[in-house]
């Protein structure tokens, strides 16, 4: 059998390895999203961008300081998401009004967003009140529909700050990926040629592919390590590091860039194509190699 199908084990090999190191990047990319909190950062952006546009250049703090926001995030507003219906009670009631201690109404909003008629007259209009006169105005005087309204365009405005957000943590991604290919030496150019010389080593990753496809998750972390895969014959880290010059050849260099392409597309990519790779393999299958499939995944297991 492993004649017929050794290209198609080398490759399902190859996408565990890959899943395995997509994996630590994973971790890693949450390690340091936590310790620089970009989540955090992330929508304080995009709030900035949605209210600093209001004659109040202390837009962002009195949002952040506001007893409903602080009640839920704390003082020191440790919040990386702001559901739309409280973002959009707490910006009613933060608009200027004759009795602050009184409920935001139709009459008071419309008297802020109001563009003045007395030529030279003080209060210039802001895209903030601009916006909101709009949707008022597609409100029909009616509170709750303006504040459905305000939701849905705060909603719009986070999809184009979450755009963002994905694109840098993508550029992020492929630079941590590329540091977890260089550290382990995870070369596709040499572990493809190991694959394809090491029966055993290619037994033991259909094997742990068989497991993955019969049940786990993507986010279920593999029992089979980095060490286990060096133990089999796989070349993975360096014998010193740094590497010396002389071991930087150009081949070298893309078999690296290559797994670092590779792992930079996340773990749920390669577990989805791993699965479906794995599937083939078993449709392909007499019930009679099916039969020894499963004893040699008892055997290496």
């Amino acid at each position: 059998m492993m004649g017929n199908f050794q290209a198609l084990d080398i490759g399902l090999g190859l996408m565990f390895i890959y899943l395995v190191l997509s994996l630590v990047c994973t971790g890693l990319n949450e390690f340091a999203a936590g310790i620089f909190q970009r989540r955090r950062r992330n929508l304080l952006k995009g709030l900035e961008f949605i209210l600093t546009h209001t004659p109040n250049s202390n837009a962002v703090e009195n949002f952040k300081n506001h007893p409903l926001i602080k009640s839920m995030y704390g003082n020191k507003f440790q919040a990386s998401y702001v559901p739309p219906h409280i973002f959009s009670t707490v910006l009613l009631d933060l608009l200027p009004k004759a009795d602050p201690q009184t409920p935001t109404t139709m009459q008071d909003i419309r008297q802020v967003i109001t563009p003045p008629q007395t030529p030279g007259q003080a209060s210039p209009p802001s895209m903030l009140y601009e916006t909101l006169r709009v949707l008022a105005n597609e409100a029909d005087n009616n509170m709750t529909q303006l504040k459905k309204n305000i939701e849905a365009w705060y909603n719009e405005a986070m999809v184009g700050t979450s755009g963002r957000f994905r694109a840098r943590t993508q550029a992020i991604v492929f630079v941590i990926a590329i540091i977890v290919a260089f550290g382990t030496n995870a070369d596709t150019f040499e572990i493809t040629k190991t694959l394809s010389q090491n029966s055993s080593l290619r037994a033991m990753l259909v094997a742990q592919t068989e497991q993955l496809k019969n049940g786990a998750s993507d986010t279920t972390i593999p029992t089979f390590t980095l060490e286990n895969l060096k133990k089999t014959g796989l070349q993975l880290g360096w014998e010193t590091f740094p590497p010396p010059i002389a071991d930087l050849g150009f081949k070298k260099f893309m078999g690296l860039l290559i797994t670092a392409i590779a792992i930079s597309l996340g773990a749920p990519f390669w577990f989805d194509l791993l699965k479906k790779v794995a599937n083939v393999r078993a449709g392909s299958l007499s019930p009679d190699e099916v039969e020894k499939e499963k004893k040699k995944s008892r055997s290496t297991s």
